[in-house]
């Protein structure tokens, strides 16, 4: 099982079948005011209880996280603390191995809206309606933080590149 992670304050997840290579998960972990430390626990307890309330496997996890990077006007102190979080999350929850992508790699330099149509492209129509079905009930201004997951595991096994 790939677990792909879309770090931040409020944490995309999407996990993929090692087998059929098929998304068969995904959510929101969303900021409760922790810390960060504590924030990295709650990301991975958070995805373990997701995957195990869908009977997926919590053994034998690959984790992708994409790797922070200060573009531009952007304050690199701001990312150490999400760094910090998602590290914590992936050593917590990975069995197998731990890969960081950087943005650039899997997206580019390419807004949010053009990056989820894209993301959306590459899945099966099983696969949309699961992703309807997990962000139901989410504000549509977390979405992009699942789906910025499915694209970094899409990435991650070379679907659509």
């Amino acid at each position: 099982m790939l677990i792909a992670i879309d770090p931040g304050r409020n944490a995309g997840w999407a996990a993929i079948d090692g087998n059929t290579l098929h998304l068969v998960g995904c959510g929101l972990v969303r900021d409760d005011g922790r810390s960060d430390t504590d924030r990295g626990l709650a990301l991975a307890r958070g995805i373990r209880e997701a995957l195990v309330a869908r009977s997926l496997p919590v053994d034998g996890l690959a984790i992708v996280v994409e790797r922070m990077a200060a573009y531009g006007a952007s304050d690199p102190n701001d990312l150490i603390g999400v760094t910090l979080s998602s590290g914590i999350a992936a050593g917590n929850l990975a069995t197998d191995r731990v890969e960081a992508v950087p943005a650039r790699a899997w997206k580019g330099n390419v807004p949010k809206g053009i990056t989820q149509r894209r993301t959306a492209a590459l899945l099966t129509d099983a696969e949309r309606d699961l992703v309807g079905h997990e962000l139901a009930g989410e504000p549509k201004g977390l979405h992009h933080n699942v789906w910025d997951a499915i694209g970094i595991a899409l990435y991650a096994i070379r679907r659509g590149r």
